[in-house]
């Protein structure tokens, strides 16, 4: 009853279009047709003449009808994907009054399709609508039976698009037990896509679910499932982490087109990806009809699930796939996304000339302005979302920032100058100035390498340009301090001390009295960056290597009365500065803390070692090897170099071969998985 009739309809200003006229004109000319019939009929001697024109007037009211219906069905679709949402609607009922009135068009299932499309892609979903809309064309609506609608497959799939935009995995997978026994719709492949898509954007994600309906969908012959619907699945993997199945999958699909995939099997990744599925449980059923091959799409989710994980190694095992799929398919070349996700993989493993050649491809890829996986997505005509994210064309801030960060923390030597250089060649690529995230990075890369001048030269330069330093920053500056020191130990021969008689010059004293007078700075009542431990943990392991033991435990009475909580790092910086004197009393007060005054914290292979190493300078032999039971009965694992320090305890002062042979006798691969004899 609230619904407008037809000319009322007509009457609302947003509807005074091409539409609107053409239903008026097919009332008004309905009526002009009936009048002129009636007067044909009247004359009684012209009827057979007339009948054949009366024919053809049937076929031509009808053509006009259909081709009313197609324009208001478009109409519909437009306003639906303009999100016109409510008028969308209220021209598809404004159909079924008007029939019912018997003064307009007939309704039909792809008018209903229409109006449920409109709905899916309401904000909000209205599912409900949705349901409601076709359970009422399926009754016959306002007129009963003789406009029962029947629903299709594409009934079917608007249906579960509203369920999938709504991240409603139960809703799916209830419609898709419902489809064939109430609707009477057999699903296909873009249904079982859809219902796929709910369960990946479900919260949480449906992995498990999303994979039985892929493997279900498979095993069917008729329904022939495209790379839209295993990239689906493979992204809930990816938003669980389980990027196993994952990679996986993948190796399932090309196994399936390719006899166990067409890429170099001499690659380390070829190697690494191509594996024998006769020992484990295979994810899709080995009859699958139709296997479609693995598109960039497919790679770069199987990318971004090992990204998610953490599993650096094998995102660069996926991405030397690519380039070598890249190779015969130019399609399948590395855009920005996949890019970024390797050089993220660079940076946390330290990979300085991995980082390097994917910022090349990065930078070629601005210049030839290649393949955009943004533009693979879209299939549509219309026009792309404004809150969608930009294409990369080049390198971004991010990427400079993953390269500078790999070069820091390359190993074994930090490339802290390829850093530096990549700093200044930053600005004139992507025109954006270097933020405190670039600065930190390279001045991390000099911490590494213990170049604590050019450290402090980059936070000056942060000064200047008026970019505040944060406290990640400064720690980085008074860590350089302390890696100097102990280089400096090193290179005079110095980290071994059996009776503190350590003379202090300016290779320790300068770095360390600079850490501890940027700590100061940070702790003055004016600063707005306050230490935090990992500051302190930095000034202690500068004292430490500086062979400044006192002022380590002091900095150690600092962090704890600013209300600071100890971590184990700190008490590692404290057990070093007491190994190198070769301080076992001082030592066995830190042990004593952390089992007195601190429980939660609980030493590591480091403070077992470096505890190790101090009884061995004290010539407490003994000691050694109690400490060396004791790690392995908590359960850690001692490595090479703590098994030849408990060794060499033994010979220092008197020789005890016996207790040697004990040592030894203990590194065994059961008990001792870390270490193997040199």
């Amino acid at each position: 009853s609230n619904v407008p009739s037809v000319r009322a309809f007509q009457a609302q200003p947003l509807l005074r279009s091409n539409i609107g006229r053409e239903i008026m004109g097919i009332t008004t000319s309905t009526s002009r047709w009936q009048s002129s019939l009636n007067s044909v009929a009247d004359r009684t001697g012209q009827q057979r003449r007339h009948s054949g024109s009366n024919r053809g007037n049937n076929k031509q009211r009808q053509a006009l009808k259909d081709r009313n219906v197609r324009n208001i069905e478009r109409e519909i679709v437009q306003l639906g994907r303009s999100g016109e949402t409510d008028a969308a609607l209220s021209l598809y009922e404004s159909v079924w009054n008007g029939y019912a009135n018997r003064s307009g068009l007939k309704p039909t299932t792809r008018l209903m399709n229409a109006a449920i499309d409109a709905c899916a892609r309401a904000r909000p979903t209205r599912a409900e609508t949705a349901i409601r809309i076709l359970e009422d064309a399926m009754a016959g609506g306002v007129v009963g039976d003789a406009a029962m609608l029947r629903p299709n497959v594409y009934t079917a799939g608007s249906l579960m698009s509203c369920f999938a935009r709504s991240r409603d995995a139960e809703g799916a997978l209830k419609l898709l037990r419902e489809m064939d026994d109430k609707y009477g719709v057999k699903p296909n492949h873009v249904v079982y896509s859809t219902a796929i898509s709910a369960c990946e954007r479900s919260q949480p994600p449906r992995a498990d679910v999303a994979l039985q309906l892929l493997r279900k969908a498979t095993s069917d012959p008729q329904i022939e499932m495209g790379v839209v619907g295993y990239n689906t699945a493979i992204s809930a993997l990816a938003r669980v982490g389980d990027w196993k199945r994952a990679v996986q999958l993948l190796d399932e699909m090309e196994e399936a087109v390719n006899g166990g995939g067409d890429f170099d099997e001499t690659t380390e990744a070829g190697s690494a990806s191509s594996q024998s599925f006769d020992n484990k449980a295979r994810l899709l059923n080995p009859a699958t009809f139709n296997t479609p091959a693995a598109d960039e799409i497919t790679f770069g989710t199987v990318m971004a699930a090992c990204e998610r994980a953490g599993e650096w190694r094998q995102v660069l095992r996926v991405a030397d796939r690519i380039n070598v799929k890249a190779r015969f398919d130019p399609s399948f070349a590395m855009d920005g996304l996949t890019i970024t996700s390797a050089l993220h993989a660079c940076q946390q493993l330290g990979l300085a000339d991995d980082a390097m050649r994917y910022l090349d491809a990065m930078k070629k890829l601005g210049e030839s302005g290649g393949p955009n996986t943004a533009d693979r997505r879209r299939t549509t005509k219309g026009k792309a979302s404004k809150y969608a994210r930009k294409p990369l064309r080049g390198p971004d801030e991010v990427t400079y920032r993953l390269a500078i960060s790999a070069c820091s923390r390359s190993k074994p030597d930090s490339r802290w100058a390829d850093g530096i250089r990549l700093l200044r060649e930053m600005q004139s690529v992507t025109g954006s100035t270097p933020d405190v995230v670039a600065y930190t990075s390279c001045i991390a890369g000099c911490a590494e390498a213990g170049e604590w001048g050019t450290a402090f030269q980059l936070l000056d330069e942060m000064k200047k340009k008026e970019i505040e330093p944060n406290v990640v920053t400064l720690s980085a500056v008074i860590s350089s301090c302390a890696t100097a020191c102990a280089n400096a130990a090193k290179e005079k021969g110095l980290t071994e001390s059996r009776d503190g008689s350590i003379d202090p010059d300016e290779a320790f004293l300068g770095p360390k009295e600079k850490a501890l007078s940027l700590l100061r700075a940070m702790k003055a009542d004016g600063s707005r960056i306050k230490p935090n431990v990992i500051t302190y943990n930095a000034a202690i392991r500068a004292c430490a290597e500086a062979f400044d033991m006192d002022q380590a435990f002091a900095l150690f009475e600092d962090l704890k009365e600013q209300g600071l909580e100890p971590s184990v790092v700190t008490y590692g910086s404290l057990m070093t500065a007491c190994e190198r004197l070769g301080n076992l009393e001082a030592a066995s007060k830190v042990m004593r803390t952390m089992r007195e005054e601190d429980g939660h914290v609980k030493p590591n292979e480091v403070i077992f070692g470096a505890a190790i190493s101090c009884c061995r300078k004290a010539g407490e032999g003994d000691r050694a090897y109690v400490l060396l039971r004791k790690m392995m009965k908590e359960g850690l694992s001692p490595n090479t170099a703590t098994f030849n320090t408990a060794l060499m305890a033994q010979f220092e002062g008197k020789a005890d071969l016996q207790a040697a042979v004990a040592v030894y006798k203990l590194l065994q691969p059961k008990s001792s998985p870390r270490a193997q004899p040199n």
